[in-house]
């Protein structure tokens, strides 16, 4: 039955949200162990019902948990190997002493650069992909103070915030929507796109949200899934509903009225450039009876032929971090909260969670100023704030009740 349901999630997913096939029961029990279903998982168990085996019945948060497993045991792996050849390297007499920590030191001034002369750096490493499964550990140069989270929050906040930023030359900010998506014909060097990659699957591994604004069609590819016309809709909706009113259109003069090719024209640095989207593109008519092909065609341009070559760096670098079976488990919406959060709603979790030290607590005039302030706050100044505070103005997946908030009477 489970195997039929996976079939029907699969091949209904544009039609049913994903979240319909959750099993409620199973994500709320109390009994009911995620890690253990993650053991038997790993450990290929086939004398059992596995439900890792059946990842749609999973909502977000108990997928979140599964990742959560996953890289911890990958970081103790890590941290255990390079202790073993620290060991080793001593009685070998090398005295070769490898740091239990991904340790970036950056300066402020100089942030991405130095960013990504740290990952280069560790890229040339010879077992540099598990170099980048140990913990994460940030320091500014200059700077006292041990990374409790704070730190490295605050570098990747300041770290996309350059990399996105569109006169960096690498993403574009589409207008309509805010939505941020790969710059066609960008001439920086794809090492940066690998970066970003890298960046985005080390926040992943070590629990850091992202303020990013990336459409779900980045996560489909990460996963290996087709971008279709409703994630061109969510990019650039003007585009995409004018593709789909070619595909509504009922009338017979088709032709007459849209008067189309398949060829497109694009804008690159201020100069309009043509691009077929079949051989011989210019003379081939877009009729009543190949419009798909033609939406097909310009969708598949637009999402994958005209920045392959920056996803492909982008992906590299990610799966460099992130790789693995767990992240498979995941729908695209599913790991795009992962990344950048979930939208807030209130505040009212963060208060329950907050911890008070050193002659605050939850009764002090000042704390209950402080709380009443902040939930009348608008939706603009609860993002601030929540930026402020976490470096993200959105939630983890698996809710404010993960985000440890501490008070302290300076």
């Amino acid at each position: 039955m489970l195997s039929f349901l996976k079939e029907v999630s699969e091949q209904a997913c544009d039609m049913v949200s994903h979240e319909r096939f959750y099993l409620t029961e199973l994500n709320e029990s109390k009994t009911f162990s995620v890690a253990d279903d993650y053991v038997r998982w790993v450990n290929g168990k086939d004398d059992v019902l596995v439900f890792c085996r059946f990842p749609f019945v999973y909502n977000a948060q108990c997928k979140a948990e599964l990742l959560n497993l996953d890289a911890n045991l990958q970081m103790q792996t890590a941290v255990h190997q390079a202790q073993c050849e620290t060991i080793q390297s001593f009685f070998a007499g090398t005295q070769l002493i490898e740091t239990p920590v991904l340790l970036i030191r950056v300066s402020r001034d100089n942030l991405l650069r130095d960013t990504l002369d740290e990952v280069v750096r560790y890229c040339m490493e010879q077992q540099h992909e598990r170099v980048f499964k140990k913990p994460l550990r940030v320091e500014f140069v200059g700077e006292e103070g041990q990374d409790a989270g704070g730190v490295k929050k605050e570098f990747f906040l300041l770290l996309m915030r350059q990399l996105l930023n569109p006169d960096f030359g690498m993403f574009t900010v589409y207008e309509e929507t805010k939505i941020t998506w790969f710059l066609e014909n960008s001439m920086e060097e794809l090492q940066f796109f690998h970066l970003v990659g890298i960046i985005c699957g080390l926040a992943i591994y070590n629990s850091v949200l992202l303020h990013t604004n990336f459409p779900v069609a980045i996560y489909k590819k990460l996963l290996a899934r087709t971008p279709e016309l409703e994630d061109l809709i969510e990019i650039q909706p003007s585009l995409g509903m004018n593709l789909r009113s070619l595909l509504e259109y009922q009338e017979e003069d088709f032709e007459a009225t849209f008067n189309l090719s398949f060829q497109i024209s694009r804008m690159y640095f201020g100069k309009l450039h043509t691009i077929d989207l079949v051989p011989d593109g210019a003379n081939k008519p877009v009729t009543k009876a190949t419009r798909h092909d033609y939406v097909n065609a310009y969708v598949d341009y637009l999402l994958n032929k005209s920045i392959a070559r920056q996803f492909d760096a982008f992906s590299n670098g990610f799966r460099t971090v992130c790789g693995g079976p767990v992240l498979d488990l995941f729908h695209p919406a599913e790991l795009q909260a992962m990344v950048s959060g979930c939208p807030i709603y209130n505040l009212s979790d963060l208060e329950e969670v907050t911890e008070y030290k050193n002659g605050y607590h939850r009764d002090h005039v000042t704390v209950r100023n402080f709380w009443q302030v902040v939930h009348e706050l608008g939706e603009g100044l609860k993002k601030k704030f929540l930026i402020f505070l976490t470096g993200c103005d959105r939630i983890p997946v698996t809710g404010l009740h993960s985000i440890r908030v501490y008070c302290v009477l300076d």
